[in-house]
């Protein structure tokens, strides 16, 4: 609270900005219901620990994605800016991966796309294929 006290002069601003955002007020229908927050990160990316509580040393997108589950430590800091006025700032400290969960984003994983598809078998004669006629 102290860093509040000489940034703000021991008052809390009126029209004060906060990183909190109303779902209701959001065109995603999926934050309807809910409450989020706008979280920046530092100057470097954070620490991401898998479930098992160890850093995870390779991050690609069918690690973090929208719909994989997290939990995170977040430090907030007040600021103020001649231009953008007075608020609060929320900053990712650290993530932890907890589960992996319904993608959002419409894609799909690269293990799930395997799947999808049969081996080719010999593709020497590829041209003379009636599919690629």
């Amino acid at each position: 609270m102290q860093k509040e006290d000489k940034k703000w002069e021991g008052k809390v601003p009126s029209n004060l900005t906060m990183p909190f955002k109303n779902g209701d007020d959001s065109d995603n229908p999926e934050f309807s219901g809910t409450m989020y927050a706008n979280l920046k990160a530092y100057k470097r990316r954070p620490p991401i620990i898998g479930p098992d509580g160890n850093a995870l040393m390779q991050i690609d997108e069918d690690t973090v994605y929208s719909g994989a589950k997290f939990r995170a430590i977040v430090q907030f800091a007040p600021y103020n800016h001649t231009k953008g006025g007075k608020g609060v700032s929320a900053y990712i400290v650290a993530v932890q991966k907890v589960a992996d969960g319904e993608r959002k984003d419409g894609s799909i994983s690269e293990s799930q796309a395997e799947g999808m598809f049969d081996a080719v078998g010999d593709t020497s004669d590829a041209e003379h294929d009636p599919m690629f006629d």
